[in-house]
């Protein structure tokens, strides 16, 4: 018996005595998706399975119904135990913030004395929604789910801030908030390959624009599937340019495992962004990165010139209000891109200690008010 149907007879048999089909069909396409990439080519793995295992997971609950999840890790014994918010960025989730060990920013700041926090919202896989959803934008999940967030961190944690790591949307979502509700929440932030300007021909955006006000405000584009049948095809050459510089393995894992799906509130949303030009509210009214300028909150901004996504102009004008004590701009080169800040094993060597540096400098705000 080949390697490929011993391991399929391991993994279907007791679904069969459980007469759960649906599992088996599930198993049965893993194992074939394994040993259809193992023929192609067997110097490398299929997928790296990811270690993510956060001690707790905590709930918070908006005013408008939504429950999500806090993946918490405490501070290491002894330590003081400063809050720091991790938010994940657009399509993918939380894992990226501990998918692998040697490379687990959550695991670093863990160590490093604090206690950590991962943050889902509304439309993640995790999230509850209430008995009657209603569609959401980015300003939903600013003003409803990260304000809910930040107050169960604070009680949970004893400190009346936090610190901010924000990879992408995480990375907006900071600003915004910063921009409604100034310092009051947040002591010190970091914005990893995060976007506030974008520099789109006039002609594109106007075309972005237009096509994502035809989508129905309700829809959610199944993108977690898409990837998943996408990725063992090799058809993902465009999301993996957003992981370059990672293993083959890990970014492929983190395709298939944690994809998120996305909304249409929050694709009409960005394409308003787009149009703009700028991080801007729902109504192009409000320029979040013009009106985040009265909170002077401490920033350290990472780009890398490498990323699609993100190019370094449209990451660096987050920083520029602040006086030079306050900011910190670290500039990856050409074989980074937009996803490596978190997921390649060079990142956990030469970027999270300058973060742990960063934070440092400020965790002691987190115990004023």
């Amino acid at each position: 018996m080949s390697k490929a149907s011993t391991q399929l007879a391991k993994l279907v048999t007791p679904q069969i005595n459980r007469g759960n089909t649906e599992a088996i069909s599930k198993r049965v396409l893993k194992v074939m998706i394994q040993a259809a990439w193992t023929a192609r080519r067997n110097s490398e793995a299929w997928t790296k399975s990811p270690d993510f295992a956060p001690p707790t997971r905590l709930y918070y609950t908006s005013d408008d119904g939504w429950e999500a999840p806090l993946w918490h890790y405490p501070a290491a014994l002894g330590a003081t135990g400063e809050p720091v918010v991790l938010a994940h960025g657009l399509v993918t989730g939380v894992m990226g913030f501990d998918y692998a060990k040697e490379h687990s920013l959550a695991r670093v700041l863990s160590q490093a004395g604090y206690s950590v926090y991962a943050l889902e919202h509304r439309g993640d896989r995790h999230a509850i929604p209430p008995a009657e959803p209603q569609p959401f934008d980015l300003d939903d999940i600013v003003t409803q789910d990260i304000a809910a967030a930040l107050a169960r961190v604070k009680s949970h944690s004893g400190h009346p801030r936090v610190l901010w790591i924000g990879h992408s949307l995480g990375g907006q979502l900071l600003v915004s908030h910063l921009a409604r509700e100034g310092s009051r929440n947040v002591s010190a932030g970091v914005v990893i390959c995060a976007p506030v300007r974008f520099h789109v021909p006039r002609s594109t955006a106007r075309l972005v624009a237009m096509a994502a006000q035809l989508l129905p405000r309700d829809w959610s584009l199944p993108t977690r599937r898409i990837q998943q049948a996408l990725t063992p095809l090799g058809l993902d050459g465009l999301t993996n340019a957003l992981a370059s510089h990672t293993e083959g393995p890990t970014r492929r894992g983190l395709w298939m495992h944690d994809t998120q799906n996305l909304q249409s509130g929050v694709i009409r949303h960005l394409a308003t962004c787009i149009r703009s030009g700028a991080l801007v509210d729902r109504e192009d009214r409000i320029d979040y990165l013009t009106a985040m300028r009265h909170a002077q909150v401490p920033l350290m901004a990472i780009a890398a010139e490498g990323d699609p996504a993100c190019p370094p102009e449209s990451a660096s004008p987050v920083l520029d209000h602040l006086p030079d004590h306050a900011k910190e701009w670290i500039l990856l080169d050409q074989e980074w891109s937009h996803l490596d800040p978190l997921m390649c094993n060079e990142a956990a060597e030469t970027l999270y200690p300058r973060i742990l540096e960063w934070l440092e400098r400020w965790r002691s705000g987190c115990w004023s008010e």
